[in-house]
């Protein structure tokens, strides 16, 4: 065997060796990519389905922001509702007939006459020929209110207060819930 033959064994074996390393090198490079690509798809995946949840949650909050607004303008035009009826009920009170007025005023002197003696009524002016004609022996003052009485003993320590906006805000108040069925 001569020189010119160990050298192309050589270069044959090492032809070979590199052939075989290039294939296993391919063959690692392919394991590689395609384990990649299923990591990369599944990767893709979890996000996509992260943003999804997020997006999820998202449209459930800005929902709920919605309905919470829209219940928020709904109460203040139920409220401004109710306000407007009471309003009107209240200027009907005030404006209500001379005999409706005659006997709705002596009902509230009877009523404040039974919690004290009652020695001093406050009214505003256009009622008070009305206090004067059922209350004997009181002494009438005018102040500004809408309607009704606020009697007060002699000694002022006790008052009570039966003016109609007094009275409309204690059923206001007490009735607010009724008042909202009826209407709504």
């Amino acid at each position: 065997m001569g020189l010119d033959e160990v050298k192309n064994d050589i270069i044959n074996d090492a032809e070979k060796e590199a052939s075989r390393i290039i294939n296993e090198t391919n063959k690692e490079a392919e394991t590689l990519i395609k384990k990649a690509q299923t990591d990369l798809e599944k990767i893709e995946k979890e996000e996509l389905e992260k943003l999804k949840d997020e997006l999820s949650v998202f449209e459930r909050k800005e929902i709920a922001l919605v309905n919470l607004e829209s219940k928020k303008l709904l109460f203040e035009k139920k409220k401004k509702i109710i306000n407007n009826v009471v309003d009107t009920a209240k200027k009907e009170i005030v404006n209500m007939s001379k005999t409706t007025k005659i006997t709705l005023l002596k009902k509230l002197v009877k009523k404040a006459n039974n919690e004290f003696e009652v020695s001093i009524i406050y009214c505003n002016k256009t009622e008070t020929p009305i206090i004067k004609s059922c209350s004997k022996n009181v002494e009438i003052k005018n102040t500004e209110m809408s309607g009704g009485i606020i009697a007060e003993n002699k000694e002022k320590t006790m008052r009570v207060d039966l003016s109609y906006d007094t009275l409309f805000d204690e059923i206001y108040e007490n009735m607010l819930q009724e008042l909202a069925q009826v209407l709504f």
